[in-house]
């Protein structure tokens, strides 16, 4: 049976309140911190493509860093626009391990 979730970094190397680019089955995913949580998205902006992973977190939410969309890390919805939202992934962390889920998922 296949793991469902690959370690993608230690706990230490995801700086508290910012964002770092992972790789999950080769996708690129933006893996933040924000105090002792840990959410993971599509490292794409559906806007204009920017990457995600280099956007501005302010409590769970991530703004991106090229034209200001923002999105919440918690459901991946835009508040100026549901409709329009970001793939999230499941994170679990393992000791000093954070694993992040091999599958996307729609909030």
């Amino acid at each position: 049976m296949t793991e469902s979730f690959v370690k993608v970094a230690l706990v230490t190397e995801v700086a508290n309140g910012h964002g770092m680019k992972v790789f999950v089955n080769n996708k690129s995913v933006a893996l933040f911190r924000v105090d002792d949580r840990f959410f993971a998205t599509q490292n794409t902006c559906p806007h204009l493509g920017a990457s995600l992973h280099c956007g501005k977190i302010e409590g769970a939410k991530l703004t991106c860093p090229d034209h200001d969309w923002t999105f919440s890390l918690e459901t991946g919805r835009m508040p100026m626009n549901p409709d329009c939202s970001l793939l999230l992934y499941d994170v679990e962390v393992r000791g000093d391990e954070v694993w992040v889920s091999r599958l996307a998922r729609l909030s």
